[in-house]
């Protein structure tokens, strides 16, 4: 089963949170998203986690946005894994 969260990468620094949202929110309820800050640079890191709440959601907004153009910048759209839930077979 896919999951309910997605990372997207290479977002422009200045982009904002609701530009982001508002772009994957065509794909289906939003259950929350989250813009890492750098408090040293004041700016948001370049990335960002959105959860939905239906896994359909989540895997067309991987298969639609990656790769699409957001305020100037080729967007990275990938399924998101916790790095325990990675190696959790290896243990």
């Amino acid at each position: 089963m896919f999951d309910v969260r997605i990372y997207v990468g290479s977002i422009n620094f200045g982009i904002q949170e609701d530009t982001v949202k508002q772009a994957f929110l065509p794909f289906g309820p939003i259950k929350s998203i989250s813009l890492p800050y750098d408090t040293v640079l004041r700016k948001h890191k370049g990335f960002a986690f959105i959860e939905y709440d239906i896994p359909e959601a989540a895997s067309l907004a991987v298969e639609q946005m990656n790769g699409v153009m957001l305020g100037g910048f080729s967007i990275k759209v990938r399924k998101f894994f916790l790095f325990s839930e990675n190696f959790s077979s290896l243990t």
